[in-house]
């Protein structure tokens, strides 16, 4: 028995167009997978500059709660160098340590915001929030150790603070009927410091922290500068 082997006309280039619409789901797929790679890698950087900026600020608090206790064990301050006047908002001395640019040579002494002016012409910081800039903080610490400038990437300090009285305790007893007794009370002498750093980095990155420090009276160490 002999079979007929029919062609239908109707289906003539269907593999083309089979393989046309495979390679366009491929391309779509393609192009799918290379944004999402494209927006991962923007998370990620991202993330990394935030993290970079926080750690910066985090670091700035760090260095100058020591340069702070540094400054408390001088009575004095830090040595001044010739032609430096931290009363003198208008100079652009200042004084260098370890890398750190210092605009007042002795900030552990009782200060406001308003007193942190490095440029006279601003108006004074009101709020917390208006501090530290580069017109108004203490310290000034550089990326690059080797460049002091306001234009090269930096971490801003502002540390402001008063000294107060430390919560005691006392226990008293009464002696006869004078009404006279004996007591026992702690305490002391605190300075009570706030420190705010702020790390200005690439694409907007910014980071600030703000602590509290309190320094016990009495408990300074040697002053090595």
């Amino acid at each position: 028995m002999k079979h007929a082997l029919i062609i239908f006309e109707d289906e003539k280039g269907f593999v083309l167009v089979l393989a046309m619409i495979i390679m366009l789901i491929l391309t779509v797929m393609g192009i799918s997978i290379t944004r999402m790679s494209t927006i991962e890698l923007q998370i990620a950087g991202n993330d990394r500059r935030v993290k970079h900026a926080f750690y910066k600020a985090d670091g700035g608090t760090e260095v100058a709660i020591e340069l702070l206790e540094e400054n408390f064990s001088c009575p004095v301050g830090f040595n001044k160098p010739a032609g430096f006047d931290s009363d003198d908002a208008t100079t652009s001395s200042y004084l260098q340590i370890v890398g750190v640019d210092l605009f007042d040579a002795n900030f552990s002494k009782d200060k406001n915001m308003s007193g942190l002016a490095v440029d006279s012409t601003k108006p004074a910081p009101v709020t917390s929030a208006d501090v530290p800039t580069d017109s108004y903080r203490t310290l000034r610490i550089p990326d690059d150790p080797s460049k002091h400038d306001d234009i090269e990437s930096h971490t801003n300090v502002a540390i402001y603070g008063t000294t107060d009285f430390a919560e005691g305790s006392a226990l008293q007893m009464s002696s006869a009927y004078h009404g006279m007794g004996f007591s026992v009370a702690g305490g002391g002498g605190i300075k009570n410091m706030d420190v705010l750093a702020q790390y200005d980095g690439v694409v907007n990155s910014i980071a600030k922290i703000f602590l509290e420090y309190v320094h016990l009276i009495g408990l300074e160490g040697e002053c090595n500068y």
